[in-house]
């Protein structure tokens, strides 16, 4: 049997001059820097295996980048600046690519299956690293969390280059071909929290981007997280890839499970505690059925796409499965139940003070999601000082106003029904509102209020069925703007567009 040495490594040439053939054939027509522009963002000349297509389509990128036109004569021209055209065979070589296929309309398929190639090489190269560090590092531990990392850094950067500093031409190209795709896509970008007006108000969560969830005890924030990650689940469903995972600290799956189940079957929670069993000991059978219904949705509607590790855990152990769950399952959302409990094992370090330790983890978590390229949701308990306030604001966040810094989002959840009982049993309207204050929000202004619809006793939460701000509850301690329907607040101007 051959030995991976003895194996050529994975290529393919006829793929690579489809590439550069599709780029040249469409320049024919005037659309090579379409062809660029679709392939550009995850295709690197180092993902060429032949030293001669590298070298050319590392010319065309460059024009590219350049703005410059591509085609047969500048590319030969650019070959020729930079000494290479001879290497490659001269212009007759070049222009022999643009007869390699019949249609630039492949050119993306062709560029993938050479970046596939690539990726293979790369995972070839990062097998020896992995043996080095079996070899050299006594600590199993270490030593697999060293191997996840090289293996996702494979994964998660493909054939890019190593990280250093690149020219801000690599970042326009990305984010105008990344705002072209999202114009084009059957759905929208980002995740979505479930909330139409949340959305709009906070724009769409993007990989990378740390969210935070705070609020005082019965707020329903937990709700709130809950509902982030069954939308996103039912997503990954629909799309049949990837899973969400879900870190929850304060409850058991079990209870968490419980909670889903009574808020898609519209049934009381502490019902669902007590076995269906009604106060005088009877059976609440439609309850029962209503429940067994929503049990069979969620295992249909969830799948094995929504997953969960509940108890006790510490940053560095969270970090560490999630590195494997990003390898074997493919995340693509983190939420975190809740930040203060975040626990302390015997990989964690020495920290001086708890200060530092909360710190520490609020940092970890913004790392973390940008090691992965997927959005962390954490929820956070409100200090001893938002007590006295009517008011929440960022210096409220628990332990550490360091988290308020890292978030690109921060959302507050008040629930006025909770400190006004009176008035709760007495107005329905006023018993239903949650209010949601973005606090934070990256490209949107803070401070703006979503008014939903909160049923505690389902834990459930959707949107406002009783209209705009003029149907929401008088309430002094209110703060904030509302939005209007062109998606902006009395704080500001309308749009222009």
């Amino acid at each position: 049997m051959a030995t991976v040495a003895e194996k050529l490594l994975p290529q393919s040439a006829e793929m690579e001059r489809a590439t550069l053939g599709s780029v040249l054939c469409a320049a024919e027509i005037g659309l090579a820097n379409r062809v660029l522009a679709a392939v550009r963002p995850f295709l690197e000349p180092d993902a060429f295996y032949t030293e001669n297509h590298r070298l050319i389509y590392a010319a065309m990128r460059d024009l590219y980048d350049a703005s410059e036109p591509v085609d047969v004569l500048t590319v030969c021209d650019e070959l020729s600046r930079r000494g290479h055209l001879d290497t490659v065979g001269g212009a007759s070589e070049v222009s022999a690519l643009a007869n390699q296929v019949p249609t630039h309309l492949h050119a993306e398929r062709y560029a993938r299956i050479v970046a596939d190639k690539a990726i293979l090489r790369r995972l070839i190269q990062v097998a020896g690293q992995i043996a080095a560090v079996a070899y050299n590092d006594p600590d199993a531990d270490t030593a697999l969390d060293e191997a996840c990392k090289l293996v996702l850094g494979v994964a998660s950067r493909g054939t890019a280059p190593e990280d250093g500093f690149q020219p801000m031409s690599v970042a326009l190209h990305e984010a105008w071909a990344e705002m072209l795709r999202r114009s084009t896509a059957d759905t929208p970008p980002g995740i979505a929290t479930g909330l139409p007006e949340l959305d709009a108000a906070i724009g769409p969560i993007e990989p990378t981007d740390l969210v935070l969830i705070t609020g005082r005890p019965g707020s329903l924030k937990s709700q709130l997280g809950a509902k982030l990650a069954t939308e996103e689940t039912y997503r990954r469903m629909d799309e049949g890839a990837g899973t969400v995972a879900w870190v929850t600290l304060e409850m058991s799956g079990a209870q968490q499970a419980r909670r889903l189940l009574a808020e898609s079957a519209r049934v009381n929670s502490r019902l669902l505690r007590r076995g269906f069993r009604l106060p005088d000991g009877g059976l609440a059978v439609s309850a029962r059925d209503a429940t067994r219904a929503a049990y069979h949705h969620l295992l249909k509607a969830l799948g094995d796409r929504l997953r969960f590790k509940a108890g006790v855990a510490s940053l560095e152990s969270i970090r560490t499965l999630m590195i494997r769950e990003k390898l074997e399952h493919d995340t693509r959302l983190l939420v975190v139940d809740q930040f203060d409990l975040i626990g302390i094992d015997e990989r964690s370090p020495r920290y001086h003070s708890e200060l530092d330790r909360l710190n520490a983890y609020s940092r970890g978590l913004k790392t973390l999601g940008m090691e992965l390229e997927i959005p962390v949701v954490v929820l956070v308990q409100l200090n001893r000082e938002s007590v006295k306030a009517n008011q929440i604001d960022l210096s409220h966040l628990a332990g550490t106003d360091r988290l308020g810094r890292d978030a690109n989002t921060v959302i507050a959840v008040r629930r006025p029904a909770a400190s006004d009982k009176e008035r709760a049993a007495r107005e329905r309207v006023f018993r239903e509102f949650l209010e949601l204050t973005v606090l934070k929000a990256r490209d949107s202004e803070s401070n703006v209020i979503v008014g939903v619809k909160a049923e505690p006793q389902f834990s459930r939460i959707e949107t406002w069925p009783y209209g705009g701000e003029e149907s929401w509850p008088d309430d002094e301690n209110r703060q904030g703007h509302a939005m209007r329907d062109d998606g902006t607040t009395a704080a500001e101007p309308a749009p222009a567009w």
